[in-house]
């Protein structure tokens, strides 16, 4: 699988460097080829067969000094590039952080009419307290064998939320700053605090196995969920701390 990670160089330098480490760290048969846009510069060149990652944020459409989009620019070099993905029948997928993916079709609004096709493409939002297990599951979705199958994320998603129990940071750790990760299906989701702490992790429906750590350690037996899709299972995540036990439960 090549991957052409295409961004503008003064919106996501950071979360590309991260997205391309973590897709070689899952997918280490994939080749990733970094499609920096700066002003007034050239990007590299999309390879045949190349699945284009578009990378979009807050200043992904980079205003001028006339307040228009930058992309509305004739010599933009990120407008060229597309546009000519767009009449070799690259595949383009869209891929949002910093703004929900249902602000997508918005943006794709005030872009120039030879790019608004990229309205109807399918695209992934990645949230920063579920990185790995959205760049999972974006990986999963460019493997699929039918591409046809529309896979945007809906409003409606299926959700793993795993909660701290309440009580506070005293009744977990007795004043310890510490925190506990999630991890689901073998992909770690994001940390725990005694204070109201809470993950959602975005996961496919079906039956997901649930467990966390602390640093390099297990904590708590795994639990096994099943979920429907569009639904959220509520779990609870408590700690003795008398025996420094950690147990992950139902909530209710």
């Amino acid at each position: 699988m090549n991957l052409y990670l295409s961004y503008r160089g003064d919106d996501a330098s950071g979360f590309a460097l991260s997205l391309g480490r973590e897709i070689r760290r899952q997918a280490p048969e994939a080749t990733v080829v970094s499609g920096r846009v700066d002003p007034g510069g050239r990007a590299a060149a999309i390879a045949d067969g190349s699945i284009v990652l578009l990378i979009a944020s807050t200043r992904w459409l980079r205003a001028t000094p006339d307040a228009s989009p930058a992309i509305n620019q004739a010599g933009d070099p990120l407008r060229a590039l597309l546009e000519d993905a767009i009449r070799r029948r690259v595949r383009i997928v869209p891929v949002v952080f910093q703004i929900p993916i249902g602000q997508w079709q918005s943006m794709c609004g005030q872009l120039p009419p030879s790019l608004q096709v990229m309205s109807r493409f399918n695209g992934l939002e990645i949230r920063q307290e579920a990185f790995q297990a959205d760049i999972g599951r974006l990986l999963g979705l460019l493997k699929a064998p039918d591409r046809n199958v529309p896979w945007t994320e809906a409003p409606a998603r299926t959700v793993i939320q795993v909660e701290s129990e309440g009580g506070g940071l005293v009744k977990w750790w007795t004043g310890r700053d510490k925190t506990l990760r999630v991890v689901v299906d073998g992909s770690e989701v994001g940390a725990l605090t005694g204070f109201s702490g809470r993950i959602d992790a975005a996961v496919e429906p079906g039956r997901h196995t649930v467990h966390v750590r602390e640093g390099r350690f297990f904590k708590s037996e795994p639990v096994v969920v099943d979920v429907a899709r569009g639904s959220t299972v509520s779990l609870v995540c408590a700690r003795n701390s008398f025996t420094g036990a950690v147990s992950i439960a139902h909530k209710g």
